[in-house]
């Protein structure tokens, strides 16, 4: 399973997350469940962690992480409160990303797509459910608030995976993010999946 970025990227979230909360640029309280040896970076703390990506030349690119889902997130909050019409969200090559779960888009979104690979779908599926006592998890898995479309970017048509899947309505609004996903893929396959989605 090819997982690594995502993992990495789970990585940078929980570090941010370990800022006092007048510091940091967003709380994800589930990163930290996404990828193995999480309990280093909590027993380092905010301090120790920066630090450790610093000594390892990762400085940069953890800032620029942080600052780029911060972004995003303001974004798609912006049409949450919009509140004009009902919206869904796709997030494509979605990994290990929670912000169905993190953040509050209903009652503006109907639902949420998430479109990646079924393993690492599969294993984040897993993983959240064993976070006890959070209700807003359980409540998002099982309304189906939070939806999977498994593909394959280079494979896959991302037009009728989206228009076979039940719900999914070609007439509601969306909103898509493509965050961190089309370094990893061909330039035909990023190509075919933009012209799918105009």
């Amino acid at each position: 399973m090819k997982d690594g970025t995502a993992q990495g990227v789970a990585k940078v979230r929980h570090y941010e997350s370990l800022h006092e909360p007048s510091k940091r640029l967003y709380h994800d309280p589930y990163a930290q469940h996404m990828y193995l040896g999480s309990f280093v970076q909590r027993w380092l703390g905010e301090g120790g962690t920066r630090w450790l990506y610093r000594v390892c030349g990762f400085e940069g690119i953890l800032d620029m992480l942080s600052i780029r889902t911060r972004w995003i997130d303001d974004e798609i909050m912006k049409v949450a409160n919009d509140g004009k019409e009902k919206q869904q969200l796709i997030i494509l090559g979605a990994g290990y990303d929670t912000r169905g779960f993190r953040l509050n888009l209903q009652p503006a979104f109907e639902c949420v797509w998430e479109v990646d690979q079924t393993e690492v779908q599969t294993k984040k599926i897993r993983n959240l459910r064993q976070i006890k006592d959070d209700v807003c998890i359980q409540e998002r898995i099982d309304s189906c608030f939070v939806r999977y479309i498994g593909i394959d970017f280079n494979q896959e048509s991302i037009d009728e995976k989206l228009q076979s899947s039940e719900g999914y309505s070609i007439h509601t609004p969306s909103v898509v993010t493509l965050e961190g996903v089309t370094q990893y893929l061909p330039k035909d396959s990023t190509a075919e999946t933009l012209t799918a989605l105009k």
